[in-house]
């Protein structure tokens, strides 16, 4: 958002989410690790620089994005180390100490090699009057909750 100033929250994790997904810009903000592997955490790949005068030339390209140009599996490398776990695929309230995020992995099945489908309202999927205690049992028996992924891409 133009208006916007200030971005808070963690923003390592954030820039290498958009290195991974947006290649094509990585050209001008961005460079690979020379020490990187598979082994370390995926942020340490990325190696951004320090020039404030990017956001503008940033904003540009990121608004002229082609979607061909989307990474939409970044991670298949990685997967070697870090296998895909089933658990990535519930679908429902999760909460971390009094917060609470609603978890919609099938709002991003392409990513996960899958084919995308139309979804309806969040509050449908996950609905809105969930306590903190059914949110617990729901996610230990998270098996009943996890998406169906329908077809492989």
């Amino acid at each position: 958002m133009h208006q916007t100033r200030t971005v808070s929250e963690y923003l390592t994790l954030l820039q290498a989410w958009v290195y991974e997904h947006f290649p094509t810009l990585c050209g001008d903000c961005c460079r690979l690790s020379a020490s990187y592997v598979e082994d370390y955490p995926r942020a340490l790949k990325w190696k951004p620089k320090r020039d404030k005068g990017l956001v503008l030339p940033f904003r540009k390209a990121l608004d002229e994005i082609d979607v061909d140009e989307v990474c939409w599996t970044p991670y298949e490398d990685h997967r070697l180390k870090r296998p895909f776990e089933d658990v990535s695929l519930f679908r429902g309230w999760i909460r971390w100490g009094p917060k609470m995020y609603a978890h919609l992995p099938d709002r991003v099945l392409r990513q996960y090699g899958h084919v995308q489908t139309i979804l309806g309202s969040p509050l449908e999927i996950v609905g809105q009057t969930t306590t903190p205690d059914e949110m617990d049992i729901m996610f230990t028996q998270y098996v009943v909750h996890v998406v169906d992924v329908g077809t492989v891409v």
